[in-house]
């Protein structure tokens, strides 16, 4: 095998991966991860859903949502806990900050949660979930690529809820966040910032890069002219 036609076959074999990884990793995954909250979420570019991963250090309820203000006024909300081996997990919105959420269908929406799972173990509650990235529904966040919103993040260490209602949360953190990147190039993940109570600091992980597929498509038919030369 002369030189130049091994340079080629290194080439081509990088594309044929490169187009591997292009097909499993064709979506955001994206980590959010502290010592007491863990958020990771998933975009899936071709069903235009994401799917998010609430991991946190509660035996009671957890909860995410969106808010444009950093309140709970007006905000569309994630919020379930675990009962017995089933996650239960509530569609919300909230039209006045000193009341409880309610769920969209009591208001004339509809729940978008799909594929519920959850688990309870080491102290510590999980559960995820998927939701349309445009779900159509008056009472959810719309999300759109590139674009910043202003997450909220709650949970009540020890209770979950108290004849259907949940109680007031233990710890609570907010963060604009954009979770749509599409190609975007890797940047560090970022960490919630308390909004009531100090919290031990997180470490940040860092946002996996897509593939490079137009570099490689021009390496690979350079390596080609260069056989053909």
């Amino acid at each position: 095998m002369s030189k130049k036609e091994f340079i080629a076959l290194f080439f081509i074999a990088i594309l044929i991966l490169d187009i591997k990884c292009a097909l499993l990793n064709g979506s955001d995954n994206v980590s959010l991860t502290g010592t007491d909250y863990n958020l990771s979420w998933v975009v899936d570019d071709v069903a235009l859903t994401i799917t998010f991963t609430m991991d946190v250090a509660s035996s009671g309820w957890i909860g995410m949502g969106f808010s444009t203000g950093g309140t709970m006024l007006n905000s569309d909300m994630y919020i379930g806990s675990m009962d017995g081996n089933d996650a239960v997990l509530g569609d919300l919105y909230n039209t006045k900050q000193s009341e409880a959420p309610k769920l969209d269908t009591a208001l004339g929406g509809k729940s978008n949660i799909s594929n519920l799972t959850g688990s309870f173990a080491n102290g510590r509650t999980k559960i995820t979930f998927t939701r349309p990235l445009n779900t159509g529904d008056s009472y959810d966040t719309q999300i759109t690529q590139g674009q910043s919103l202003q997450m909220i993040f709650a949970y009540n260490s020890k209770t979950k809820q108290v004849n259907g209602v949940f109680p007031m949360h233990d710890v609570y953190y907010k963060r604009k966040l954009v979770l749509w990147k599409g190609t975007a190039a890797p940047t560090p993940a970022v960490t919630p910032t308390p909004a009531v109570e100090p919290t031990p600091a997180v470490s940040p992980t860092i946002i996996k890069s897509s593939s490079n597929f137009l570099k490689n498509a021009l390496m690979t038919l350079f390596a080609i002219w260069l056989i053909l030369l």
